[in-house]
């Protein structure tokens, strides 16, 4: 296996040698070729229960580089897998356009750094070793930076894509930190050192230390995942990206930053109540922010962008109550949270990406991401639509469909912790279920938004009107996702036994198969086979009476008022989420034009009107210290004089500096 993966990635160089379109087939055999090798060894630990490891480099900073698939990391191969394989199959027809004024270098480049942001998403998963993890995942970053900065010639896409290198390199401080502090404390520089770290309360605040290595970790993982107050680079980087990139990001990459975590509270010898309680509380923190960020948007892909956000929250919740429940030795509450947190990830890898295809399909047919502007997609777009309600519906965690599951079963983890005794676990708990009610709520208010706004009522401007449906090959992605969707909606007890597997070993003294909520899983998958079929049944009946009758369409009825037009006479995005902007004033900016009247205008005269919003987290204190820092560095061009005796005399006073320092014996 070691030697096929050093060989692909070798042989991807080789993509610069092909035109656009013999460079995308040639990256889709690589692609194919990795797709199976590793995910026959990620299947073949699922099935036998038994480690994979493997040399990758004998020699590798004085010794040997190897990978190792457990059975959380085969999850995640499978995963990474999945969303790159409907990520670059919808890519092909989505990128055909931008042939006609990019030139080939792009196209071979993105196809190049697509299959290393696959690569790479791999190694990370599969390594152990902190210096060859450090490495990939840099590599991770940087060519999932090349992949979003595509359209490089418009000057925002760039600042999107710069302002996202350095927010992940700024993680990327803390987790090399972490690992040293791994190393000081037990001589190992890897995830295995985390189980021998010594845990120790000497501290003035008295908290464990174990509480400031997850920390670390969180700062750096969590800037990755996109945890508040660390995730303003996600609603930055989203929208600028092709859409199949802004899929396989929102799917599986930002996963990437809670497989960190996972792994490092998998290794802590002993999880404190310091650690429960902070990721508990900052997961419905980042929950409830996400989505009342995504309820005002007007952008499609900033919206969803901002829901992944709630995502992510909403899993963190669930591994919130993993570690509560350890703590508290609740197994049975700490397992259904570790359940619902990785049944949620693979949940959100499906219905996440493929909403953002379904978003890059309406930008594709109508140049716009303004919701405001589009209207009426459902006559025009009906397989985009109903690909669209399907994640709309799941990503709300409304039956039937799978976000409902894991929700389900994170729900159950917080009412069986409630049952606890002691007084602190059950108020911790309630309060968690409000919380996760209110993000529940909040997606279902965005969602329906989304998408009565983009696809019932009418077209908005010409653009909708004159929209048509996407390619047959452009369908296939959204085709896969819909099927495991549907899947894991119908056969939850399945997917229950398949994460069960993961986290058997622990929590060896739980028979999951004989809980409680296994038997509520078998009727929750039975009901939803009732609901899809109810449905069905129902559309077809409709249609055969329909079939032999005449259906007229005419203009909506205007209130007797005649000079009406489909942008006065229907809700926009705005005024919808009017109300609800009230309430959520102190989560963002509002930067709306304001609209005056005088009394004597009967009838209005045409005005422009925009409606945005600004992270308040990112302008009140991210962009004033990025801007302090540019300022900085362009006073500092000062020393760039031109002169080459000047750039001889810095290295000479830096090493007379040096003398002296050391002469007084302060270095």
């Amino acid at each position: 296996m070691s030697a096929i993966i050093l060989a692909l990635f070798i042989l991807s160089w080789f993509t610069f040698l092909f035109s656009i379109k013999s460079a995308y087939w040639y990256v889709f055999i690589l692609e194919a070729i990795l797709w199976f090798i590793t995910s026959f060894y990620a299947i073949n630990v699922l099935v036998y229960g038994l480690d994979f490891q493997e040399v990758l480099i004998s020699k590798f900073y004085f010794h040997p580089l190897s990978i190792k698939i457990d059975k959380l990391t085969a999850m995640f191969i499978l995963l990474i897998n999945f969303t790159s394989l409907t990520s670059y199959s919808y890519a092909r027809k989505y990128l055909e356009p931008y042939q006609n004024h990019k030139p080939k270098f792009s196209f071979i480049l993105h196809y190049f750094n697509f299959f290393l942001l696959n690569f790479t998403m791999l190694m990370v998963v599969m390594l152990q070793d902190a210096i060859g993890f450090l490495l990939v995942w840099e590599l991770m970053s940087l060519s999932s930076f090349m992949l979003v900065i595509f359209e490089s010639e418009k000057p925002e896409i760039v600042k999107a894509g710069v302002k996202y290198l350095v927010q992940m390199h700024f993680g990327y401080l803390f987790i090399v930190a972490g690992f040293v502090l791994v190393y000081a404390n037990t001589g190992d520089f890897s995830f295995e050192g985390i189980k021998t770290f010594a845990i120790n309360t000497n501290n003035i605040f008295e908290i464990p230390n174990s509480f400031w290595l997850f920390l670390l970790f969180f700062m750096g993982f969590g800037t990755k995942a996109g945890f508040f107050p660390l995730h303003t680079w996600l609603p930055i980087a989203h929208p600028a990206a092709p859409s199949h990139i802004s899929g396989l990001m929102s799917g599986i990459m930002i996963k990437m930053g809670i497989y960190g975590l996972i792994r490092v509270l998998f290794n802590l010898p002993e999880l404190s109540f310091s650690i429960g309680l902070f990721m508990f509380f900052i997961a419905i923190l980042t929950g409830v922010f996400g989505i009342m960020s995504a309820v005002v948007q007007n952008d499609l892909k900033k919206l969803l962008a901002y829901s992944s956000i709630e995502n992510i929250g909403v899993i963190g919740i669930g591994i919130g109550v993993g570690v509560l429940g350890e703590v508290y030795q609740q197994p049975i509450v700490a397992a259904l949270g570790w359940i619902g947190a990785l049944l949620h990830i693979v949940n959100h890898s499906f219905f996440k990406s493929l909403l953002f295809y379904c978003a890059g399909s309406v930008y594709t047919k109508t140049h716009t991401r303004d919701i405001n502007s589009l209207g009426g997609l459902i006559k025009k777009m009906p397989f985009t639509a109903f690909a669209f309600i399907i994640g709309a519906i799941a990503i709300s965690g409304m039956p039937p469909f799978n976000g409902f599951v894991s929700e389900f079963l994170i729900y159950n983890g917080l009412f069986n912790g409630i049952k606890e005794v002691s007084l602190d676990l059950p108020l911790l708990m309630l309060f968690g279920i409000l919380g996760l009610a209110l993000i529940g709520g909040l997606a279902l208010f965005t969602f329906t938004k989304a998408f009565g706004m983009v696809f019932l009522g009418t077209a908005r401007t010409l653009q909708a009107a004159h929209a048509t449906e996407i390619p047959t090959s452009m369908r296939f992605a959204k085709v896969l996702a819909i099927f495991w969707i549907v899947a894991i909606s119908l056969l939850p007890l399945y997917f229950y036994k398949f994460i069960t597997s993961i986290i058997q070993e622990r929590f060896p003294t739980i028979d999951f198969q004989s809980l409680p909520i296994a038997n509520s899983l078998y009727w929750v998958g039975s009901l939803a086979l009732i609901l899809i079929v109810g449905f069905i049944t129902f559309y077809t009946i409709r249609k055969w009476i329909l079939k032999n009758k005449a259906v007229t369409f005419g203009s909506t009825w205007g209130c007797g008022y005649q000079f009406a037009n489909p942008v006065t006479n229907q809700y926009t995005a705005t005024s919808y989420a009017s109300n609800f902007k009230r309430i959520a004033e102190p989560v963002f900016i509002d930067v709306s034009d304001t609209i005056s009247y005088n009394a004597n205008e009967i009838f209005p005269k045409q005005r422009a009107y925009k409606s945005s919003t600004k992270d308040k987290l990112e302008s009140m204190v991210i962009m004033p210290f990025a801007n302090s820092l540019v300022l900085l560095v362009k006073k500092l061009t000062i020393l760039q004089t031109g002169k080459i005796q000047n750039y001889i005399v810095y290295p000479l006073i830096f090493m007379i500096l040096i003398l002296v320092l050391t002469i007084l014996k302060m270095i």
